[in-house]
């Protein structure tokens, strides 16, 4: 073999990351954030979610990702107006919970406001009995020095 007096040339660098592929532990942890954040094949992510972000959110390729989604639940993408009707499903369940909020803390109240009721009807009635005691002792004082 005859040297031409040149190194070898030196293979590139391969990026590792490039070249591995997404081991069953990896898919299994992207399904379970995709359930989490993606709804169905016909909305797709919900607001603010995309491949790039779960892959962003789990450290992984954005491929990855995006091949298990593909796989396993539907397209990325969400029509404009099934989107538009998601975040009112969102504003309404919000609102929702917080009339539920609200209810509880009305029935909370509502309770306390029996609670007063109850004890001013037992005060009431002890004010009753003594002003009663005191009318029988000053209706006999009367008849007593009438004499």
């Amino acid at each position: 073999m005859k040297t031409t007096g040149q190194k070898p040339a030196v293979p590139a660098v391969i990026d590792v990351a490039a070249v591995r592929v997404p081991g069953f532990d990896d898919k299994q942890v992207i399904n379970l954030k995709l359930i989490e954040v993606y709804q169905n094949a016909e909305v797709g992510y919900r607001e603010g979610w995309t491949d790039a972000r779960v892959a962003q959110e789990l450290g992984c390729p954005k491929e990855w990702v995006s091949d298990v989604r593909g796989a396993m639940f539907g397209p990325e993408g969400m029509a404009p107006h099934l989107r538009a009707l998601d975040n009112g499903m969102r504003v309404l369940e919000e609102r929702l919970r917080e009339l539920a909020e609200q209810q509880a803390e009305a029935f909370r109240a509502m309770g306390g406001i029996r609670k007063m009721e109850a004890e001013l009807r037992d005060l009431y009635a002890s004010v009753e009995t003594v002003c009663a005691s005191m009318r029988d002792q000053v209706a006999a004082a009367i008849h007593k020095g009438g004499r």
